[in-house]
């Protein structure tokens, strides 16, 4: 859970708990909603304690849907592997010198 409520930019325990197969339960500051995506491999609430506790009484209560978006939260930890990570900077640094070229 990670209820930020500044503009964190990356959350990178959102992505070690993704690799566990661990849903993740996120607020809707800064960079935490492009890293979950809400109703998919987590939830992105507003950090209130109210919203929190709706998403955790979401998981406890619903073993299937913890399941589902745990199995998913895993699956979107390999787009942050290291390899993963080098091969889209490369890309991203080909395009870079490519327009430098022209």
């Amino acid at each position: 859970m990670l209820p930020s409520v500044t503009g964190e930019v990356f959350g990178l325990t959102i992505i070690e708990g993704f690799a566990w197969g661990l849903p993740a339960i996120g607020s809707d500051c800064g960079g935490i909603p492009e890293v979950i995506h809400d109703g998919e491999d987590g939830q992105v609430v507003t950090p209130s304690p109210a919203a929190l506790g709706e998403a955790i009484a979401r998981y406890a209560l619903d073993p299937d849907l913890r399941r589902r978006h745990g199995a998913a939260a895993r699956d979107r930890a390999l787009d942050f592997t290291v390899q993963v990570q080098a091969t889209r900077f490369r890309a991203l640094y080909d395009r870079a010198r490519a327009l430098t070229r022209r």
